[in-house]
This record gives C-alpha cells, structure tokens and sequence, in this order.
C-alpha cells in the first residue's frame, strides 16, 4: 500500500436508524445519577465556553443531528467540501484550507498528501432480548450490525462513484460487542468483513474493513473472568486479532454512548481492564481512543501529575505505562482534541519525559476527530484540523499523528 495518506484514524458516520435507542434509555436504570453520568448530559464533556452562550448549544446540537439525517454517501461529500473550503462563509470557521479543489490531493502544514484516509469505526448496536424485559413489546435479537456494515460499505462504494476525484479513501473498522453474538456469529463477521490483506486499497469489496471496533460502554466486558462463554467469545476475537495482525480500536473516555449502569461501564471501560488482555495477547494491536481522558474528574487539564479527586489522570497514565510495556498499544487525538488547551497540557507532558520515552509515546499517537460526534464541541470537521494545525506540535509530530503511526497501526509499514 503505497499510497501517502493523510489519517483521520477514529470518526463515526452513521444515520439515526443506527443507534440503539433503547439500549440507551435501558442503561440508566439506576436513576436520576445514572443519567447525569451517561455522557449524553455530563456538562464536561458537551459543554464549551463558545456553546455555553445564547442559542449556541442549541445551533450545537442541531449541526450534529444534521451529520445524522441524512445518507453516509451524502455526509462523505459534506466532509469533503468542508475540507475544501465550500462552507466558509462570514461568522463560520475561518482559517486555512486543506483540499486542493486541483484535484492534487491535500495540503496540510505544507506536505502535499495524495488522499484523506478515513478509518471510520463502526460501533454494533446490536441488542438482546434481555434488554426488552421490561417492556411490552419483547422483540428477538437484533444485529444491527450487518446492516450498517452493508449500508457502509454501500456509501462508500456511491460516493467514489460520484466522486471520482474525492478527498476520500476509506479504512472502517467493523464494530463487534462479544456480550450479545454467539460465537458462531462472531467467527462469521470477521471472516464476511475484515480484509487481513494490507496490501492494497480494496475499496469495491464489503472484506474493506481494515480492523475491529469495541466500545465497552455498551456492555462488552474485555476480559469477562468467572464467565466461560463469555471469555470464549472474546478470545475468539483476541485470537484472530494477534494471528492475523488485525488493529483493534477501544473506546476509553469515561463518557459517550452507554448500553449498562454508569458503574459498569466504566469499569469495563478503564484502560486497566485490558492489562489481562494484552498480558495473554501481548502483541495485540490496540488504539485506546480519546487518550482515556476522565470527564470532571480534574478542574482542568493543564498538568497529568495526580490530583486530590480519586482517579483523575489514571487512565491516561496508565495507557502511557502500557504503551511502554507492549508494542502494540497505541492512543489518538479523538473528541479530546477539541480543547486546545488538552494539546498544550500534552505538550508539557511530553517535555518531562525523558528523550527516549518521548519519542516512544509520539510513535504511538493518531490523529482522529470523533467526526461526527465531536460537531457538540466544534462547528465544524475543518475546525477540528485546524485546533490540530494550531497547535504547537512541531511539522515531524503531526507527520507522526497524521501518517507514519496510523500507517503503523493499520499495518501497511
């Protein structure tokens, strides 16, 4: 695979027909606390000092269910003009531009890349029976995934078809939530999706999907200890990972989308929980997404040093100690960075490293943007590069977040 992509290494696309709803609304159970912490509310983790003003999180929050009503192909395209430069208008994001409406590729801190490579993380709603307890209308299983992975694979397949010269390649990694398949039916999505040939762009064919996607919150336990058929099913996934060189992409802020109680997830969620995992897949290849960042746990985010709240920074601290342990472990820049400040505290860190360790944690970090998640906090997905483009990571940093380390992470170097 020798094509020089630029890397948005986590982003979402999906409609509104993909979440699942009543998972939702199931995992808050516990009450009025429960749905506070849920992330759909927490204050920390939606709120800005822009967004807080006037109608501003109203504006905020219709411009992110605008990225969800309307076709994937569709939201394809609106990410490429948005890079483009064919939103900007008076009183909306201003700055630079990065798609070359040459047709030339993409420009970004003056290196010429030929294509954005997008490796849009699928997230499996699927749901059981045992969620629908409670309510009248029972209904059977549902796997919702197949059809968002068929309707991904769809889009993509439009969009390069009516836009030939787009922006775009595309990386998806298919989602799975070993909690609620059978082992059967996990077997059969990794062998139906993921592509275990790096070698090319297969951008025509469903086996696209270039690595896996979990996010515990919605009740997948990493390491289920003292449940056989649970653990059966997640080593059927660790398994053809390590064997295969498959990147796996973890969910690991204490916030976001949740399918069980607040406690729960988060203990699922805890980058500790994977240390049992990569001790037995020590080669595992694993990205946890948004630096494990712990949402009103610390007043601000200018130091990584402990703080009097119990566990503020330990997730963080403890994916750096993994990093330096296993060499597979890697993090990205997803929805976190878009705090600016979260990039100049990052900074400091890295400073107080010594050379050697720096260097080993600036190999291991992605670029993503969370896209379309991440519009709650931002106006726009030429915003989130440009709070990256301002920041003060030198040019060879960026090449590292943007290319080198998601190139090494996806497998193709």
């Amino acid at each position: 695979m020798n094509e020089n992509l630029f890397f948005d290494a986590h982003c979402h696309v999906m409609t509104l027909n993909h979440p699942n709803f009543i998972n939702l609304l199931g995992a808050a159970e516990g009450g009025i606390s429960d749905i506070i912490n849920s992330g759909v509310l927490s204050p920390s983790y939606i709120l800005t000092d822009e967004n807080k003003k006037g109608l501003k999180l109203v504006y905020s929050v219709m411009n992110t269910l605008g990225a969800f009503e309307q076709p994937m192909d569709k939201t394809f395209w609106m990410m490429d003009q948005d890079l483009r430069g064919c939103f900007l208008r008076s009183g909306f994001t201003g700055g630079a531009v990065y798609g070359l409406n040459d047709g030339k590729g993409f420009l970004f801190r003056g290196r010429r890349y030929d294509k954005v490579g997008l490796a849009l993380q699928l997230m499996d709603f699927s749901q059981n029976q045992e969620e629908y307890r409670n309510v009248y209308y029972r209904r059977a299983q549902l796997e919702r995934i197949n059809d968002y992975a068929l309707e991904t694979v769809s889009a993509i397949r439009k969009y390069h078809r009516m836009h030939p010269d787009g922006l775009f390649e595309f990386f998806p990694f298919i989602g799975v939530n070993t909690a609620v398949h059978s082992s059967r039916f996990i077997r059969s999505l990794l062998e139906k999706y993921v592509n275990v040939d790096r070698t090319e762009v297969c951008s025509g064919d469903r086996r696209l999907f270039r690595g896996v996607k979990v996010y515990p919150p919605l009740g997948m336990d990493p390491w289920p200890e003292g449940d056989s058929s649970q653990m059966s099913k997640v080593r059927i996934l660790y398994d053809f990972c390590q064997e295969k060189r498959i990147p796996i992409t973890t969910h690991c802020d204490n916030q976001g989308f949740r399918g069980v109680r607040y406690k729960l997830s988060q203990e699922y969620t805890s980058p500790c929980r994977w240390e049992k995992v990569l001790k037995q897949y020590p080669d595992l290849i694993l990205d946890f997404a948004h630096f494990g960042y712990e949402y009103g746990l610390a007043s601000d985010v200018k130091s990584f040093l402990p703080v009097s709240l119990p566990m503020a920074g330990e997730w963080f601290n403890t994916i750096i100690r993994l990093m330096k342990e296993y060499p597979g472990v890697y993090t990205d820049l997803s929805y976190t960075g878009c705090m600016p400040e979260f990039y100049s505290s990052l900074i400091a860190f890295l400073k107080r490293q010594s050379p050697a360790d720096r260097q080993l944690i600036l190999q291991r970090i992605m670029f993503g943007s969370d896209f379309s998640v991440n519009l709650m906090k931002v106006q726009s997905y030429l915003e989130f590069y440009h709070i990256l483009d301002d920041s003060d990571f030198t040019n060879a940093e960026v090449e590292g977040f943007v290319h080198a380390n998601p190139m090494r992470f996806i497998g193709f170097v």
